[in-house]
């Protein structure tokens, strides 16, 4: 895997050789000395193991941006060194990358990515929040996706778009999630001619293999209609079929049959938008929400979505390793790892899924201040059993002082287990202190507690965690 991530990056990186234009590479080591007093993530009354830890982190970041090409790329090599549990010393390598290429003209196009990180294995076992923890529920997970694609325009009327989305998930430490995907599609849109009434026609066939479990294939086509009944306000409608064939217990609903939507969107202004949609697929009612909201000092953001779909899918999207948070504010300094995601334990089941999530940012001269909320509801269609993950999270981003930034996280998760009445719970905070002491050079220090409790004692545990550290960029 390691060896196709690589090819894909060389690709990546070809057509820059013939198309000039800005480029931005950022390159920097990050050293972090970390006190670690429950190693072994112990329950109480448990043997715990602390120790000091050295993280050697050197990085690289590289952005291009031309006509024909953009280009993002992350990587960090992750070294872990313990003072006293030597053996365990460890090496980690995180990578994200992306690329939008055109190839012939506006015709021909090309989308690729590459990730690759870490990520906790199982949801019922003790959930490492970082590298530095002992923990064998943590593997390696590699994604790589490759999207070409043609667009074919009739003048004014219409514009047609052709591809194939190709996609390997690979996890080093179990091979239940292991797979292959598939994804041909075609869609047909209405064009500036027509105002009034938009219109689209839309075809996919996904289809999912696994190494050791059944093939997962998604089939549905489409239409849509969009008319615009003022200048603010439109009515949506979609009907089609969708042709669905994976294991699924017999208690569950065939995944064939009609399906249909209908609802309004209004655009009030630039900065406000909301959708609403109510309908009707084969396991019952659907339904969907987009609200955004945007002031000269605050974003804000409601969705609900539903869909069915696989952990090779959710992990394909998930943000293995990045610099940035969803927002677009720094989440992290360049080669500090931010904490592993507990939400998508590796599974090769479909799952009906029910996400509702909630954002809300406010900025100020010299910080920004974030809250962000979600439930999920996953109803797993091998075993026909129920899981629920709810969470909320707050950040706060100061520049209290020239040169100097207070960085406050908190964020707390619970998952009602399925298949029983248990729950289990995770939350961290942290408090961190950083200042530039020269132009390539950050200092920091931070404070962070972990926690996870649940109903199986075993996976009960506390830890603190005391660092500081240095960021050399060059």
């Amino acid at each position: 895997m390691i060896k196709q991530l690589a090819i894909l990056l060389m690709c990546m990186l070809l057509p820059n050789i013939t198309n000039a234009a800005s480029r931005n590479l950022t390159t920097g080591v990050n050293a972090i000395g970390t006190h670690n007093d429950n190693l072994g993530l112990a329950p109480d009354g448990g043997a715990k193991i602390d120790d000091f830890v050295l993280q050697l982190n050197p990085y690289a970041s590289y952005r291009r941006d031309a006509s024909k090409v953009k280009l993002n790329l992350d990587y960090q090599l992750q070294g872990v060194f313990y003072s006293d549990l030597t053996s365990n010393n460890k090496v980690f390598h995180q990578l994200s990358s992306n690329v939008d290429a055109s190839v012939y003209e506006d015709i021909f196009f090309v989308k690729a990515s590459a990730k690759y990180g870490q990520a906790n294995i199982s949801s019922s076992q003790t959930q490492a929040l970082n590298n530095i923890s002992l923990s064998s529920n943590r593997t390696n997970i590699a994604s790589v996706n490759v999207n070409p694609y043609g667009v074919f325009k009739f003048g004014q009327a219409a514009k047609a778009s052709v591809g194939v989305n190709r996609g390997v998930i690979r996890y080093k430490s179990t091979a239940v999630g292991d797979s292959d995907r598939t994804n041909y599609y075609a869609s047909l849109d209405s064009g500036p001619k027509f105002q009034k009434i938009k219109w689209n026609a839309n075809y996919t066939h996904d289809v999912t293999t696994y190494k050791s479990s059944p093939d997962i294939t998604f089939e549905r086509y489409d239409m849509g209609l969009d008319y615009l009944i003022s200048r603010k306000v439109s009515l949506l409608a979609t009907v089609g079929n969708e042709n669905n064939s994976y294991q699924r217990a017999t208690s569950t609903e065939a995944p064939d049959s009609f399906f249909w939507d209908a609802g309004l969107a209004w655009k009030p202004s630039t900065l406000t938008s909301f959708e609403i949609r109510i309908g009707d697929r084969f396991y019952g009612k659907t339904g969907l929400l987009k609200l955004t909201h945007k002031t000269a000092k605050t974003i804000s953001s409601l969705n609900y979505k539903e869909s069915v779909t696989t952990s090779s899918i959710t992990d394909a999207e998930r943000q293995i390793f990045t610099v940035t948070d969803p927002t677009g504010a720094s989440a992290s300094t360049p080669g500090q790892p931010n904490p592993i995601d507990v939400n998508s334990p590796a599974t090769a089941e479909t799952f009906i899924r029910k996400l509702v999530r909630a954002n809300a940012q406010y900025n100020t001269a010299k910080s920004i201040w974030s809250i962000n909320a979600f439930h999920e509801k996953r109803i797993y269609q091998t075993t026909n059993t129920e899981e629920k993950l709810y969470g909320v999270g707050g950040k706060l981003d100061w520049n209290f002082m020239q040169r100097t930034r207070l960085l406050v996280n908190a964020t707390g998760q619970i998952r009602e287990l399925r298949g029983g009445p248990g729950k289990e719970g995770i939350a961290s905070a942290d408090v961190t202190v950083e200042r530039q002491m020269r132009r390539s050079l950050t200092g920091r220090i931070s404070a962070q507690h972990i926690r996870q409790d649940s109903t199986t004692n075993a996976n009960d545990y506390k830890q603190n965690l005391l660092s500081i550290g240095v960021n050399w960029k060059f």
